[in-house]
Parts: structure tokens; sequence; C-alpha cells
């Protein structure tokens, strides 16, 4: 984890939940035949009320706990499961044409 020193935000107040935070963090094991390559994640606008330490404790178990993999992986399992998701409405529309992809589910448009 690296929050200070070559950040934007640089640390800053842990307490200030209204306050842009960015980190790196490398939440998997490092490789041994490799470098190990940290994600930057932005904070824009928190509206958890959690602060800046409790975001990355959520974030890092996040990677923790991704049911497709039996490791650690490098993104939080909420945008793995969402990637997941766009690439299986992409690749079960029948067609190209945009008003021709409808939502499986009416509901879903919602």
């Amino acid at each position: 984890m690296v929050d200070t020193g070559i950040v934007e935000s640089d640390g800053g107040n842990l307490k200030d939940i209204n306050k842009t935070m960015d980190f790196f963090m490398v939440s998997n094991d490092n490789p041994k035949t490799a470098t190990a390559l940290p994600v930057h994640y932005h904070i824009v606008h928190n509206t958890t009320g959690m602060n800046k330490r409790d975001i990355q404790e959520f974030i890092y178990h996040q990677c923790y706990s991704y049911f497709g993999f039996g490791g650690p992986i490098k993104v939080p399992a909420a945008v793995k499961y969402a990637e997941k998701l766009a690439n299986y409405a992409f690749n079960t529309k029948s067609s190209n044409r945009k008003e021709d992809f409808r939502a499986p589910n009416p509901r879903l448009n919602y």
C-alpha cells in the first residue's frame, strides 16, 4: 500500500471522508518470476462514511472474495463481476444494432 509521497492526496487525514483520496495497492501475491504491478485507486467522491483506511481495507478484502478464482485477484471482486456481466451482455446479443439490444428482463431497465 502506498498512500503518501507519490500520490495526489498524500495520505491526508484518514478521518476526512469528504476529501478526494488516492492510493496504490498490490493486493495479490507477488509473482516469483515478474514484478508486481500495483493498481491505482482514486476515490473522487466518498459517500460511504468510511475513512481512507476503512476503504483501503474493504478494497483489499474484495480482492480475496472473487469466487471465479481460488486466490486473490488484482482488482476488487465487484469490478470483476461487472466486467463478466458486461462481457456476457455483449456476447449474447443477437444483433450489432443498438436498437435491437434489449435487457433480458424488462425489470433490469430500472
